[in-house]
């Protein structure tokens, strides 16, 4: 449940930044204020376009709201992207050396 309270924790502090009220937000996002209160102490998540929704009404990127700064998502795509340019650097490389052949067999 640890995610779902970090979760819950940045649906407030937007909202409180925003200066709305949690049956203001629940309205706006189409559900009840229980269950926009359940979201915010963490007990479930919204999933799919409640959750582009939430993060319309808070003003927000869903991808943040979800998993946050420095959250395990960022650091995969961190590593992936260092992969990515090992992989464009190497097919450089690869590439060089083939042209390099081809005119030294002509």
């Amino acid at each position: 449940m640890i995610r779902e309270s970090e979760f819950g924790k940045r649906i407030t502090t937007q909202r409180k930044k925003l200066e709305l009220k949690q049956n203001t937000c629940a309205q706006l996002v189409g559900v009840s204020r229980q269950l926009f209160n359940n979201w915010e102490i963490g007990i479930c998540k919204p999933k799919g376009l409640r959750m582009q929704k939430l993060a319309t009404v808070l003003e927000c990127d869903a991808v943040w709201l979800e998993y946050g700064e420095g959250s395990e998502l960022e650091d995969k795509i961190e590593t992936a992207m260092q992969m990515m340019r090992v992989v464009v650097r190497d097919l450089n490389h690869i590439h060089k050396a083939i042209r390099h052949l081809n005119h030294g067999a002509q």
